[in-house]
């Protein structure tokens, strides 16, 4: 099958010059002198995020689009002459309307004590929520001192919610109780009567009160991301290096045809 396809960022910019690969899941056939398989097919996107066309046996195929994991996904090939773009082959769990799982690594180094933001792998990236699209995340965060011993301590962290990216907008998910008439209209979610979100943060290891580290979660409607904020409190000359992997399970709303 010949496979095309157009790649773009978050914010539908083209995702250019970056390298996808084409990686065999399954084997194409045994034969008498051992299995033959199919190699890994490597493409690069031009300015405008398309990807030249290749041709591809039938099988499952890992497409790793660049070297981040959250952008890898699957899909399926039929054995078939015809030409198919390749958002059509993705396998379920992977598209639009289908729940994703999803994984970021942020990073940060402080070495004052004001409020910084992690960013994706330490870089300029951030978690953009996609249009239409609700989001449950569980981050485990990590913060380190390192040093001569007893100076030496390291801080830990769960932070759990949801936020939403509601035609454009994103705020964090409102709460709200279906048995309360204050909170609910007849049993169901009212946005007149809603709660204020909840993120709800847990100390795993460090500082028991929460004064050092103190993660903040909250929505970056001017970014459309989940923000997670640090704070080495009172300690405004010292490095603390800082780590958290965030998990996703993501649903983005699909109009029904």
């Amino acid at each position: 099958m010949l496979i095309t396809g157009t790649f773009l960022n978050s914010d539908d910019t083209p995702r250019a010059s970056t390298v996808i690969r084409f990686v065999p899941e399954d084997n194409r056939q045994a034969d008498g002198l051992g299995v033959l398989s199919a190699p890994t097919v490597s493409k690069t996107r031009n300015a405008s995020g398309v990807m030249p066309p290749v041709i591809l046996d039938q099988g499952r195929y890992l497409v790793q689009v660049g070297l981040l994991k959250r952008d890898w996904f699957k899909i399926t090939v039929p054995d078939s002459a015809a030409t198919a773009d390749v958002k059509t082959l993705m396998d379920a769990g992977t598209f639009g309307g289908a729940p994703t799982r999803l994984e970021y690594f942020l990073e940060a180094t402080t070495t004052n004590d004001v409020a910084t933001e992690l960013l994706v792998e330490g870089g300029s990236s951030r978690m953009v929520v996609p249009k239409d699209t609700a989001w449950a995340f569980e981050i485990l965060l990590l913060s380190f001192k390192g040093g001569t011993a007893p100076a030496t301590f390291a801080g830990a962290w769960r932070v759990t919610g949801a936020i939403i990216n509601n035609d454009g907008t994103v705020v964090l998910a409102p709460n709200w109780v279906a048995t309360n008439p204050n909170y609910s209209t007849n049993g169901r979610f009212d946005p007149a009567k809603a709660q204020a979100p909840v993120v709800t943060t847990t100390v795993i290891a460090g500082d028991t009160s929460n004064t050092f580290g103190a993660p903040a979660v909250d929505a970056d409607d001017v970014n459309k991301s989940l923000r997670l904020k640090v704070t080495a409190t009172n300690y405004p000359s010292t490095t603390f290096k800082w780590a958290a992997r965030v998990r996703l399970e993501q649903i983005t709303y699909t109009p029904p045809p």
